[in-house]
């Protein structure tokens, strides 16, 4: 058995989520375009659209598809020019709250409704999807995120993996941080971006409870972190 850190920790961490009954797909080799692994067009976008429209219409039966699609593009939208603070705000609210959106009814009149994109009341009826060596284009080169966690096609889990024996010490904890803080808080790309202030953390909905304590994490301290 290799001991890297995928045998060690990403797998095991995936093991943790398959008993939540989340699926896991490794994109590494990712295909792209409307028939592609995830429908994705390109590393540019973060949301996964074709999950969302679907979810949106499962949520919402009674609204058009051209109006769930005008839905899909006002969550997408490019927030780059708020502050991370505002433009949390307004995706935490539409994630929780739901979408205020005006449609046509049956009459052909306006009307103002709220659609779902979350079914809060009933988690286990969301759409799961556990993403490993996911790809995301930063402002000057393509990261790769160890584990991409989507509700929805929203991407609301963002955890990085680090091995039990590597020595992860105040500097290079900070350049791990400046490294994802590219991807976090874009100058000039879109909103949909991997962030826990971005898209808010969300409880799993998971249909069985997890052990955590048959999941221990594993102390290793390094010498440049140690304090006296």
């Amino acid at each position: 058995m290799s001991y890297t850190e995928d045998s060690i920790v990403e797998q095991s961490a995936i093991e943790i989520f398959h008993r939540m009954e989340w699926p896991s797909i490794n994109v590494f080799k990712e295909e792209f375009g409307e028939n592609g692994t995830l429908g994705r067009q390109n590393r540019s976008e973060v949301v996964l659209r074709p999950r969302l429209i679907r979810a949106l219409e499962k949520l919402n039966p009674s609204v058009s598809t051209l109006s769930l699609s005008e839905a899909a593009d006002i969550i997408m939208r490019d927030r780059s020019a708020m502050s991370p603070i505002a433009a949390n705000a307004e995706v935490y609210k539409i994630i929780k709250e739901g979408l205020k959106l005006s449609v046509h009814n049956d009459e052909g009149e306006s009307e103002d409704v709220t659609l779902r994109v979350i079914d809060w009341e009933r988690p286990e009826e969301n759409d799961f999807l556990l993403c490993s060596q996911f790809w995301i284009m930063g402002e000057t080169q393509p990261r790769r995120a160890d584990l991409i966690g989507f509700v929805n096609g929203l991407p609301l889990v963002f955890i990085e993996l680090k091995s039990t024996n590597s020595c992860i010490t105040a500097s290079s904890n900070h350049e791990q941080k400046s490294k994802h803080q590219s991807l976090t808080f874009p100058k000039a790309r879109n909103e949909s971006t991997i962030s826990s202030t971005r898209f808010p953390g969300f409880a799993t909905g998971s249909k069985k409870p997890v052990d955590h304590q048959r999941h221990p994490l594993s102390g290793h301290r390094c010498a440049g972190n140690t304090r006296n």
